[in-house]
Order: structure tokens, then C-alpha cells, then sequence
């Protein structure tokens, strides 16, 4: 399952997800992939569920990864990084970062 419920409002996507996890998983024993850039479902199914990730850095303004699967949940992330090397306004980035900040 590839992002689940994307596009979604964040506390229905939150609470559905984990609900679909935890039915898999301890309902159905169902062995799952589940891939989602949201830490609150990754912390709260943590215990549950092994997480895993991957690691990338940004080269030439292009995403690369490096592909070597590591345990846990990453903690850092590339999406305004991705938009500061797609050139858009300093301020944009900075107020971004400040903004991130203040939602972990």
C-alpha cells in the first residue's frame, strides 16, 4: 500500500491509516508493505509494525538514494529541500523551515 490516503484531511488520514494497519496486522495477520512519509502513522504503529527506510540526499538539484534499507523512522526529510533546488524564492524556503519547525 503506497501512501495511504493521501490527499486526504490529516487527522482522517492519521486515524484511518492506523485503523487499516492494526486490522492487517494484528486483525488479519496479513504480512503488509506499507510505504507513507507521515511520521505520526510511523510513530504510532511503530510498536506494531518494523519500519524501515531509506536514506537520500540531494546532488545537482536531482533526488538520489543511496538504497541500503536501514530499521527505524528516519527523522530527516527533503521535501523543501527539493523545492529550494527547483529554485523557488529564498523566503519561500526559509519561512517553510520555520513553519516545519513548528509542527514537530
Amino acid at each position: 500500500v503506497d501512501e495511504l490516503l493521501s490527499g486526504t484531511n490529516s487527522v482522517e488520514r492519521i486515524s484511518a491509516s492506523v485503523a487499516i494497519i492494526d486490522y492487517l496486522f494484528l486483525r488479519e495477520n496479513i504480512i503488509s508493505v506499507i510505504a507513507t512519509h507521515d511520521i505520526l502513522i510511523a510513530e504510532k504503529e511503530d510498536k506494531k509494525c518494523k519500519c524501515l527506510y531509506l536514506e537520500d540526499t540531494i546532488v545537482n538539484n536531482e533526488l538520489k538514494f543511496n538504497y541500503k534499507i536501514k530499521n527505524g523512522i528516519i527523522r530527516s526529510t527533503n521535501a523543501i529541500k527539493m523545492l529550494e533546488s527547483l529554485g523557488l524564492p529564498k523566503q519561500i524556503i526559509t519561512d517553510a523551515n520555520k513553519n516545519k519547525d513548528a509542527f514537530l
